[in-house]
């Protein structure tokens, strides 16, 4: 009898450390209005950063746009550059082929021209 009594007292003694006292009760309902503070904090900044975010995303479109244009537009200066280039190049080429095949004709008519002075 002596146990039961020993266990009674005991779940007795632990029903009693489970009831909030009333101070308690005051330190946890002002610790959970501390919380409930903190998460309306958290919401706001949350929106004021989902603001920011979508103000990047739309920024970086629009950056993302204005380089995709700029490339378009280099990438056809430089189709119209190279193909001036290669205009010049074949021109040149051209000049100099004529240089070489008057160079050849003038060097085989002075060849010529000496052949008979000498015989």
């Amino acid at each position: 009898m002596r146990r039961y009594f020993s266990a009674m007292s005991l779940a007795a003694k632990k029903s009693e450390t489970n009831v909030p006292m009333p101070t308690e009760h005051a330190v946890l309902e002002e610790r959970f209005d501390h919380i409930q503070s903190d998460v309306t904090d958290l919401k706001q900044n949350l929106r004021r950063v989902e603001g920011k975010v979508d103000n990047v995303q739309s920024e970086l479109k629009d950056f993302k746009a204005q380089v995709a244009n700029d490339f378009g537009d280099l990438k056809s200066q430089m189709a119209t550059q190279f193909g001036e280039i290669k205009a010049q190049m074949k021109a040149l080429e051209a000049s100099m082929i004529k240089w070489m095949v008057g160079t050849m004709i003038a060097a085989t008519s002075l060849a010529v021209t000496i052949v008979k002075l000498l015989h």
